[in-house]
């Protein structure tokens, strides 16, 4: 039997992975776990740097400041952001320095404070990370009159590559909800949709015809407005989302978790 340096590096990953899953995971293990040997240190190092949550200035300014002498950033595919930065001009110098540190992000997540933070993030994103699976929700700043427009452009630069995209707060029969899903089966690998913000008088039913132009749908997130215990028996059921999608064959009950219902 090999030793504990020799175990291979695949058997690793899949141990790192199930180890995350702890309730009581640090990242400090991962770096523990470097410490053990070459073969443990770069699984260790990859599973450390993945996903890179820059929650603070100081979090970030200490992130950058580490990258510099560092081409760990390489192997970042995730970051969640709060750009709950000073000032804007602050969000921009981060994110020019952050696309130098990470260029293979695959996912951008968490926070948006304002309109000028996201759009700054989401263009640099389209000029420096190609392969982008899900970009950060822009329904948190909805008063600003060009946020559609930007999302909508913005998106359809991504198509071929994203899987996550958020349906904005508006009845499918909006014009603009109109403008957006018709292009959706333009995304040819979207398998996740989020409707954000639903008002409680929708029904899923509604969206039966934006869920039949992803055909490789496999999860549908609704974020209500209004929290179900003052809804009672209006809430959607799993049975009414999945006999909206006739294209999923032969449902099962492992399929019942194609729905995720989220009070906003």
């Amino acid at each position: 039997m090999p030793g504990f340096n020799e175990i291979p590096s695949e058997i690793l990953q899949q141990i790192f992975a199930y180890v995350q899953k702890s309730a009581k995971y640090k990242k400090s293990w991962m770096v523990q776990y470097q410490l053990v040997c070459k073969r443990w240190n770069q699984v260790a190092r990859t599973y450390l740097y993945s996903l890179i949550d820059l929650c603070s200035d100081e979090t970030m300014e200490r992130f950058l400041h580490c990258m510099k002498n560092s081409s760990a950033g390489h192997l970042t595919r995730i970051i969640y952001l709060n750009t709950g930065y000073r000032k804007y001009e602050t969000t921009e110098l981060y994110i020019n320095e952050l696309v130098e540190a990470c260029p293979n992000i695959e996912r951008v997540k968490g926070t948006v404070k304002n309109y000028d933070s996201w759009r700054t993030i989401i263009t640099a994103a389209s000029k420096h990370w190609p392969h982008i699976k899900e970009l950060i929700n822009p329904f948190d700043f909805t008063e600003h009159h060009n946020y559609l427009d930007c999302y909508n452009t913005l998106i359809s630069l991504f198509r071929h590559s994203l899987t996550h995209v958020y349906l904005p707060p508006e009845h499918p029969s909006a014009p603009i909800m109109k403008e957006l899903c018709q292009r959706l089966p333009e995304f040819s690998n979207l398998t996740h949709l989020t409707i954000d913000k639903m008002e409680i008088f929708w029904s899923l039913i509604d969206y039966d015809e934006i869920i039949q132009l992803c055909p490789n749908l496999t999860s549908l997130s609704v974020n209500s407005k209004t929290y179900y215990s003052d809804v009672g028996s209006r809430i959607p059921t799993t049975l009414e989302i999945l006999s909206t999608q006739p294209h999923i064959s032969q449902p099962s009950e492992s399929g019942i978790g194609i729905l995720r219902l989220s009070p906003f």
